[in-house]
């Protein structure tokens, strides 16, 4: 199990923190496929065009934080930390949506997106919570996420940086 929580807050206060709990699943149960849409597919040429995206419908972001040192973790199940990946990547805001795309896929191979998506290392704070470092993110909207391989999405949350 994990639990992610946006704070900016101490280690000691995060459990009273009312964000705590906002990004959380158990990794055998709530495990959410991203099928691949197919925008073109064409059997005789063996031409095809897939992508997986991430879209929020709202401008505004579900979490707003001004100027968070640290997103903080509780993991339970620490198995998982070897075979999940957290990232965090800007939104691109588009005709009232926020979207990302996690990868598309052409006869020439599968492109990882988005390319300026981070991967977030955790470090210990103590027990089952660990932490990662946000400092210096411009402000904007992004996507926290975890990923499986390449098409299993895992869990994702959406906040803005003020």
């Amino acid at each position: 199990m994990a639990t992610i929580y946006l704070t900016d807050l101490s280690a000691q206060e995060v459990k009273n923190e009312p964000l705590f709990g906002v990004f959380y699943y158990l990794s055998d149960s709530t495990r959410m496929e991203i099928p691949a849409n197919t925008e073109y597919d064409d059997i005789m040429t063996g031409l095809m065009l897939h992508k997986a995206k991430i879209v929020f419908k709202e401008n505004g972001a579900s979490t707003t934080l001004q100027d968070p040192d640290f997103i903080y973790v509780e993991i339970l199940d620490t198995p998982q930390l070897n075979h999940h990946y957290f990232r965090l990547a800007k939104l691109t805001p588009k005709k009232g949506k926020r979207n990302m795309t996690l990868w598309s896929g052409s006869p020439f191979g599968v492109t990882r997106k988005p390319k300026d998506a981070q991967d977030l290392w955790l470090s210990p704070v103590s027990g089952t919570l660990y932490r990662f470092e946000t400092k210096g993110l411009p402000k904007g909207q992004y996507c926290i996420y975890c990923q499986q391989g390449i098409s299993t999405l895992l869990k994702f949350h959406d906040f803005a940086l003020q």
